[in-house]
């Protein structure tokens, strides 16, 4: 190698080391420059978006309101099944109950009758022509010795069964409480009439039952409880309450 070529090749390794440094620098200018360019373009765009943006109208949150529905029974008709407890026309629950609804009622509950006689009734009278049929017995039943508490409520499910056959409602009411209500000599009718009601209250199939124990000492008429004003009163805002029947 000659002394010339020697001092051109020296003199590039002197020179490229400096171009490299100066080509970097300008790279890292050039990105710089890019970045910030595409940052104000996406600062631009969003900025535009919030000032021409049309403004949302804020949604009205309304709250679910869950409410019980009422049953208008106004024009239905209902078949009243039972003993003297519900054999009362005057003021008798079944009639403040059918005034304050509207129910057409058609009651043949008879003085001093059973279960038993009620389901013969029931094999009679009840028809697709009625919408609700109302059950109200067993007094006279546990006030027998010859009665159980297991037969009169066989009876009422017979009764229900068919109702529920003829595409009539069964209502099932459980009575007053007898241990509150009654001052007899009959040892064994409250105790019967509690082991009743436990049995409608547990175990009916296939139909409402409303407690109507809401009855007390002071709304009975006489030993056997029945009832004055007030306690059929009392007995038709249960029934009332626990269908949910609307009054007028």
């Amino acid at each position: 190698m000659n002394l010339k070529k020697l001092s051109l090749l020296n003199l590039s390794r002197k020179i490229n080391p400096y171009i490299q440094t100066h080509t970097s620098k300008i790279v890292m200018k050039l990105k710089d420059g890019i970045l910030l360019m595409l940052a104000s373009l996406v600062l631009g765009w969003l900025t535009s978006m919030v000032l021409f943006a049309k403004p949302q109208t804020p949604q009205r949150i309304v709250p679910t309101i869950i409410t019980d529905t009422v049953n208008d029974v106004k024009g239905k008709k209902a078949l009243f099944i039972g003993d003297s407890h519900t054999a009362n026309y005057g003021y008798g629950w079944q009639t403040q109950l059918s005034q304050s609804t509207g129910l057409v009622q058609k009651n043949i509950s008879v003085v001093g009758k059973t279960t038993s006689w009620m389901l013969t009734q029931a094999q009679l009278q009840v028809n697709p022509n009625y919408d609700y049929c109302f059950i109200y017995g067993g007094a006279n039943d546990m006030y027998s010795s010859n009665i159980s508490a297991s037969s009169a409520f066989n009876n009422i499910q017979s009764i229900v069964n068919l109702c529920n056959l003829k595409g009539v409602k069964p209502i099932v009411l459980t009575g007053f409480d007898y241990s509150v209500c009654t001052r007899t000599e009959n040892k064994l009718y409250p105790v019967k009439g509690a082991e009743l009601q436990r049995m409608l209250l547990g175990q009916i199939r296939n139909a409402r039952v409303v407690d109507t124990r809401v009855v007390y000492r002071a709304d009975c008429g006489d030993v056997l409880c029945h009832m004055n004003y007030s306690g059929h009163r009392k007995t038709a805002q249960a029934v009332i309450l626990a269908c949910k029947f609307k009054t007028y």
